[in-house]
């Protein structure tokens, strides 16, 4: 806990206390679960947490409050009240389209991909990011999708391309 002074109405300075934090991972945000907590004053509990937990939302503990913070990974963290990944995939469902196989922290299902999805990249499946909690909405699941390199596009054919296409063009 920090603390710093404040200045009130009437001129006076008064101790005001920063609350403290929870962080936690976007798994846990997405389908809640367990987690250990250590407060202020060296308490260490293990906390039962709902699933849908937004950032910024409270959670109590031993008389304390704790506000909530979703640390994610450049792959996988939380917008809001959607859950937003970054998945390979091959030069084929870009291009064309398809069937892909996800597994994310609320479980494996298939989505389809289409074929405009290759030129930007984003597919937002509705109903499959954080689930509803309070005054919160149910999210969506917001896929980028990063382009996979095969093992048969090594380095020195990436070049051989390079140079017949530049060679093409002269």
């Amino acid at each position: 806990r920090e603390a710093m002074l404040s200045l009130d109405e009437g001129g006076e300075f008064e101790a005001v206390t920063s609350e403290l934090r929870l962080t936690i991972s976007p798994s846990l945000a997405m389908v809640g679960g367990q987690t250990k907590v250590t407060l202020a004053d060296g308490r260490k509990l293990v906390l039962t947490l709902p699933a849908g937990l937004r950032h910024g939302d409270k959670v109590g503990a031993g008389g304390e409050v704790l506000a909530v913070r979703i640390e994610g990974r450049p792959d996988l963290f939380v917008s809001g009240d959607d859950l937003c990944m970054t998945i390979k995939a091959n030069a084929a469902l870009l291009s064309q389209g398809g069937r892909l196989k996800l597994k994310t922290p609320g479980g494996a299902f298939y989505v389809w991909i289409p074929k405009q999805a290759g030129t930007n990249r984003i597919v937002r499946v509705l109903g499959k990011g954080l689930p509803p909690r309070g005054r919160h909405p149910q999210g969506a699941l917001i896929l980028k999708l990063a382009p996979e390199k095969s093992a048969k596009d090594t380095e020195a054919k990436t070049k051989r391309k390079r140079f017949g296409a530049a060679w093409a063009q002269a």
